[in-house]
């Protein structure tokens, strides 16, 4: 678990990071290649599905039924009743 100090169990985030770069920096040609593709399609599908679950939600709010608003205000109702 990552706890306040940005360390997830005892293993700085940041360090990760800066080795992830240093690997990718030196990987080859190929390897760097099949890096990009994979970031590319992970966030293409996060945001691909995201869109789909926003579709799904506008279709499910255009068929939720309509409930009439109040019509009149608390003080005019206890004026007149």
């Amino acid at each position: 678990m990552q706890n306040a100090s940005g360390a997830l169990d005892g293993v700085h985030v940041s360090s990760l990071t800066e080795a992830g770069m240093k690997q990718l920096a030196t990987a080859s040609p190929e390897a760097h290649a099949a890096a990009i593709a994979l970031y590319r399609h992970a966030i293409a599908m996060t945001f691909a599905t995201g869109t789909a679950i926003v579709a799904l939600a506008l279709i499910v709010l255009l068929f939720l039924p309509e409930l009439p608003l109040a019509t009149d205000h608390g003080q005019e109702a206890q004026r007149q009743g």
